[in-house]
C-alpha cells in the first residue's frame, strides 16, 4: 500500500489512484485478503498516517494530477468510504481448493437481499483459512462453510474457528450438492472443534428464535437445522442440504422469469438465509475498523504472581458455568481500562472451600434455581464481614435463577436486606476511576407470537442490587445479564447489557471492591 508498482515514474507517482484501483478489485471480487494482506486495513492505516491533519484533513499525493489536493483527497475518501462498508457474512475459503465456492453469486445475492430490508449498505467477503489468525476472522460477524466433498482443516485452522466462536464469531454452514462425504466430515469437524459433551450438534427445535428472527419461513420448504449452543446463544448452524443454490436462483429482479413453484422454495430458502443472519447480528453491524474485538495479542497475562489480581467463580447447582469466557473477558477488561495486573486463569470453587478467603472478590453466575446448605451460607457471611465482595448476574435475565439468589441471600443476610442500589451511588460514576454509568444500553425483547422476533436497546438507568454490610456493599446483584455480553455471546433471546456496558458495569465494581 505503500508503492505503485505498476509505474516506472517512481513508487510513490498515481499512488493514491492505484489505492483506489486496489479498492475496487478489493471490494468487487469480495476479497478480505490481496495475498496475504488485509488491503483495506493496511490501506487506511497507510492513509490516515499520510493525511495532512494541519491542512484541513486533506491529501497531496505525487504526480500532476495527485498533486491537486481536490483530486488527491477524492480518491482517498473514495477508498475508504467504499471500502469501509459493514461485512454480513465472509464465505471461508478451504480445502479441498475446488470445493468451496459452487454457488458464486449464492451470498451476493443474499446479501443484496439483506441489504434491501435492512435498509442499509452492506458487504460480503472472501476469507482464506490458509492466512486468516483469529482476529481476522473476527472482522466478519458471521463465516459460511459450504461444500460437497469432506472439507480439509489443519489443527491449527480448527483452533482458529474455535478461538474465533469462543470470542463471539459466528459459524453458517451446508452441504450442498448432495454432499453426504461434507455431511460426515463437518460433523467430525465440530467434535474436533468442540469436544465437550455439552457443545455437540443438535437438531433446531421449531420454536427456536432462528426460524422467526426476521421471516416466516413456509412450512412446505423448511429443511433441517442442526446447531450448537454456546453459553445463551446457538453459535453453530448447520443445514445438511442445500442452501447456497437457492440463493444463486435469487437474484433481484429475476422472481417473474422462474416458474412459481420454484419462486415459492428459493423465497423459503432465502428467508432461512436472512434469519439465520438477524439471529446471528441482531442486526447491529459496525463498519470495518469499529468497534471490533481487541487482539488478544494484547493482553498478555503477566507471569510474576505477587500483587496480581485473582477473583474467584463459584460453583453451584443452577448452572455455575455457562458462561465460562464472561470472567476472563471481564479481567482483560481491567487489564487494559484501568492498568492493574490481573490473571484470567481460572479459578474455579466451592463455597466451602477455605482457598475462597484467599480472594478479594469472587464471581457468580447461573441460568437455573440453586440452593446453598448451612455451611455454604456460613462461609459466604464470613467471606463478606471479613471485606470480601461477591458480584453475580442472572444470566440472559433468568428468573429461576434470580428467584434463588435472592431467597439465598436473604437466608444468609437476613438482618442485611438486598435492595436496589440508589443511583446516585459513586459505584455508577468514575469515583473509583472506571465510568460514568448514569445510562447504559439494555437490550429488551420485542415481538414474538410467530413474528419477527428482536432485542431493541434502550437507554436506561443501570439496575443493580446489593447488600450493604459495615457501610460497604459486600454483595452486587444484577438481574439483567451481564455474562453472556461479557462472553460476546448475547443473542436476541437474551435480555440484558450490551456488550460495553457490562463491562463498564464489571469494571466499576471491581474497582470498587479494590476501593472500599
Amino acid at each position: 500500500v505503500h508503492t505503485n508498482p505498476s509505474t516506472t515514474r517512481g513508487a510513490q507517482v498515481w499512488l493514491l489512484y492505484y489505492l483506489y484501483g486496489v479498492e475496487r478489485a478489493g471490494r468487487l471480487t469480495n476479497q478480505r485478503f490481496l495475498g496475504q494482506h488485509d488491503w483495506y486495513r493496511e490501506g487506511a492505516d497507510a492513509l490516515v498516517a499520510a493525511q495532512d491533519e494541519l491542512g484541513g484533513g486533506q491529501w497531496k499525493g505525487v504526480g500532476h494530477s495527485e498533486d491537486n489536493p481536490h483530486i488527491a483527497t477524492s480518491l482517498c475518501l473514495l477508498f475508504l468510504s467504499k471500502g469501509r462498508r459493514p461485512i454480513l457474512i465472509s464465505k471461508l475459503k478451504h480445502a479441498p481448493v475446488d470445493d468451496w465456492n459452487h454457488h458464486r453469486t449464492d451470498l451476493a445475492n443474499l446479501t443484496n437481499y439483506v441489504e434491501r430490508q435492512w435498509k442499509r449498505d452492506l458487504t460480503w467477503q472472501i476469507i482464506d483459512t490458509s492466512h486468516a489468525e483469529p482476529d481476522d476472522l473476527l472482522q466478519s460477524p458471521v463465516l459460511f462453510l459450504t461444500g460437497s466433498a469432506a472439507p480439509q482443516f489443519t489443527d491449527a485452522q480448527v483452533h482458529n474457528l474455535r478461538e474465533y466462536v469462543d470470542r463471539g464469531g459466528f459459524l453458517f454452514a451446508e452441504a450442498c450438492c448432495g454432499g453426504e462425504a461434507y455431511d460426515r466430515a463437518f460433523r467430525q469437524l465440530m467434535r474436533r472443534m468442540f469436544p465437550e459433551p455439552e457443545h455437540q450438534l443438535r437438531l433446531l427445535p421449531p420454536e427456536h428464535p432462528v426460524w422467526t428472527a426476521e421471516e416466516r419461513v413456509d412450512p412446505r420448504y423448511m429443511k433441517p437445522l442442526w446447531g450448537i449452543d454456546l453459553g445463551c446463544r446457538t453459535s453453530v448452524v448447520y443445514c445438511p442440504d442445500d442452501l447456497g443454490c437457492f440463493w444463486e436462483l435469487a437474484r433481484v429482479g429475476r422472481e417473474d422469469k422462474l416458474p412459481a413453484k420454484v419462486n415459492e422454495q428459493v423465497s423459503a430458502v432465502r428467508s432461512i438465509g436472512i434469519n439465520v443472519l438477524a439471529y446471528a447480528t441482531n442486526r447491529e453491524l459496525k463498519y470495518k475498523l469499529e468497534g471490533t474485538p481487541p487482539p488478544e495479542s494484547e493482553f498478555k497475562n503477566d507471569p510474576v504472581e505477587r500483587a496480581r489480581i485473582w477473583i474467584a467463580k463459584l460453583r453451584h447447582s443452577g448452572g455455575w458455568n455457562i458462561a465460562p469466557q464472561a470472567l476472563p473477558n471481564l479481567m482483560k477488561t481491567v487489564a487494559r481500562n484501568a492498568s492493574l495486573r490481573v490473571n484470567v486463569d481460572s479459578r474455579e470453587l466451592a463455597l466451602t472451600d477455605p482457598r475462597l478467603f484467599e480472594h478479594h472478590m469472587i464471581f457468580m453466575h447461573g441460568r437455573n434455581a440453586f440452593q446453598f446448605n448451612p455451611a455454604e451460607r456460613k462461609q459466604l457471611r464470613t467471606f463478606v464481614e471479613r471485606g470480601g465482595l461477591l458480584l453475580a448476574d442472572a444470566i440472559c435475565g433468568s428468573d429461576a435463577f434470580a428467584a434463588a439468589f435472592r431467597r439465598e441471600m436473604n437466608a444468609t443476610f437476613s438482618d442485611h436486606p438486598l435492595e436496589p442500589i440508589p443511583a446516585s451511588h459513586p459505584l455508577f460514576s468514575a469515583a473509583y476511576g472506571g465510568f460514568d454509568l448514569r445510562r447504559v444500553g439494555l437490550r429488551e425483547l420485542q415481538g414474538g407470537g410467530g413474528g419477527p422476533t428482536r432485542a431493541v436497546t434502550k437507554q436506561v438507568p443501570p439496575e443493580l442490587e446489593g447488600i450493604k454490610v459495615d457501610d460497604r456493599y459486600g454483595v452486587v446483584f444484577s438481574p439483567h445479564d451481564l455474562s453472556c455480553a461479557l462472553e460476546r455471546h448475547e443473542s436476541i433471546e437474551c435480555p440484558g447489557y450490551n456488550r460495553e456496558d457490562a463491562a463498564r458495569i464489571g469494571l466499576n465494581v471491581i474497582l470498587y471492591s479494590l476501593a472500599e
